[in-house]
């Protein structure tokens, strides 16, 4: 069974290869290596002790946030479908809603 991370980085990895040939390079490779980058942030919190977690879990939302300009970037050029980008960003949501719940128990 997959968790929403993997089916995220997943995702992202069979659509970047998709993305015009010039542009696989600029987007593709950000979006790929961010998509990886959130889900080693994952692994990262569920490893550290509690007090530590804050910091990995600021910088997860950094990532998520640099995938939605980015995804929106790739809609705006038409290279993917509106329901693509539908689906990817209600992905990208649902770990933000996910790290941010994280994120309130760490502190608790």
């Amino acid at each position: 069974m997959q968790t929403i991370a993997e089916e995220f980085v997943l995702w992202t990895l069979d659509h970047t290869a998709k993305l015009p040939k010039c542009q696989r390079h600029t987007f593709g490779q950000r979006l790929d290596n961010s998509a990886l980058d959130v889900a080693e942030r994952i692994a990262e919190a569920r490893f550290v002790p509690r007090a530590q977690r804050p910091p990995v879990l600021l910088k997860l939302n950094i990532t998520l946030e640099r995938c939605r300009i980015l995804w929106r970037l790739v809609l705006a050029k038409g290279w993917m479908s509106e329901e693509q980008s539908r689906l990817i960003h209600r992905l990208i949501n649902e770990i933000g809603s996910q790290t941010g719940a994280w994120l309130k128990a760490s502190r608790d």
